[in-house]
């Protein structure tokens, strides 16, 4: 009988009551990708990890929830790492499953840094990233950030006119936020539509970017962008009053403000930084809660990020709007160009007539419906890895 001992790494006082309802599709999904009969599940810190006894199961996995005191550095010690070494060790059939349920780090040089070769084969890595690759490692790319999205969504959503042609939910202000907003203003699309922006660091924010950038065939109009100044904007309250607890990202919740501006309007905007702690990553492309609200809202959604999402994402089924969206920036590997001509394209649809958006709309309908029913089968059938 194949077992799996499924062992959720968190933080003290860290509560647990949504991730504990999570974690019913997590299981299921395993369950269903390994063909297990078995699966206990454990809540433990990092500190408690080894002495946890897993000699019983086959497969181990371990899911790392994202907090500031639980981090890849400091789970690979030389106890944790020996333990894990000799569970794979003890059985050629035994496997380890490494996985972050709101991260989308890439483990493989890690795994490639504390196991021998020999081993490589009996460890997984899940994963959200949908660019992530390794010849070695093999990679189940998952969707379990869907059932996430799903669970903290107001389920009374109120049908509504449309007012605006894009939502532009940025929120947390990072390097690729803040240049796409930028650029957005410059093209005095921004304001006339519904945006979030906190700006807490732009100086800084600045310079780093124009730094990171300063090989950009588009440099002169990212350094013409920045002299504008954008008026911070809040769209309702993402988070539970507990903001900044050791649970942030569980305190989630698209709240009615949100989303009647969300339904107010023709385009979601799907925008998402390509860095981490504000370093350019070209293979960053993440099936986010980003991705998933305006495909759970039957909305068409134009993407800025790294190269190749929209060629990416369709392995899961889902699809993309072209023709009717001019997406050939989907495969620009310049981050500046690629964004600007995605504007180039909201530019050309903010420009059309009434008649003219009812046709769109009518002409998306259709792939919108596919994209839901898509997303209807992964909730149902509770398969999120693949």
């Amino acid at each position: 009988m194949t077992k799996i001992t499924s062992v959720h790494l968190v933080s003290d006082d860290q509560p647990l009551e949504k991730l504990q309802i999570l974690n019913e599709s997590i299981e299921a999904s395993l369950l269903n990708y390994y063909n297990a009969q078995k699966i206990d599940t454990y809540y433990v810190t990092i500190s408690e990890f080894f002495n946890l006894n897993f000699k019983a199961c086959n497969i181990l996995h371990l899911n790392f929830i994202r907090t500031d005191d639980n981090n890849l550095k400091y789970f690979f010690n030389k106890q944790n790492v020996i333990k894990l070494n000799r569970f794979l060790l003890k059985n050629k059939n035994n496997i380890l499953v490494l996985g972050e349920l709101l991260d989308t780090i890439n483990h493989v040089p890690a795994i490639k840094t504390f196991f021998p070769t020999e081993l490589f084969n009996q460890i997984n890595f899940l994963t959200s990233n949908i660019s992530i690759d390794s010849e070695d490692i093999k990679l189940i790319k998952s969707l379990l950030i869907l059932p996430y999205t799903k669970l903290f969504l107001n389920e009374n959503i109120q049908e509504s006119n449309l007012k605006k042609d894009f939502f532009i939910p940025a929120n947390t202000i990072r390097s690729s936020k803040f240049i796409v907003l930028h650029l957005l203003k410059h093209a005095n699309i921004l304001e006339n539509n519904f945006y979030s922006y906190i700006d807490i660091k732009s100086d800084l924010t600045k310079e780093h970017i124009l730094t990171m950038y300063k090989d950009s065939t588009e440099i002169k109009l990212l350094e013409e962008t920045f002299k504008h100044k954008i008026k911070n904007r809040t769209i309702g309250n993402l988070y539970d009053e507990n903001s900044y607890v050791k649970n942030k990202y569980f305190n989630l919740n698209f709240d009615k403000d949100f989303l009647q501006e969300l339904n107010q309007s023709m385009i979601v905007i799907v925008l998402e930084d390509k860095a981490f702690n504000d370093i350019k990553i070209d293979k960053f492309n993440t099936l986010s809660e980003k991705f998933f609200l305006p495909i759970i809202m039957k909305k068409p959604f134009i993407v800025f990020y790294c190269k190749n999402f929209l060629k990416e994402m369709k392995q899961f089924g889902f699809k993309s709007f072209s023709p009717f969206i001019n997406e050939k920036y989907d495969v620009v590997e310049d981050d500046i160009l690629r964004y600007q001509l995605a504007i180039e394209e909201m530019k050309k649809i903010s420009e059309f007539n009434d008649n003219e958006k009812k046709e769109f709309l009518k002409n998306v309908l259709p792939i919108c419906e596919h994209n839901y029913n898509i997303m209807s089968e992964y909730l149902y059938n509770k398969n999120f890895l693949k």
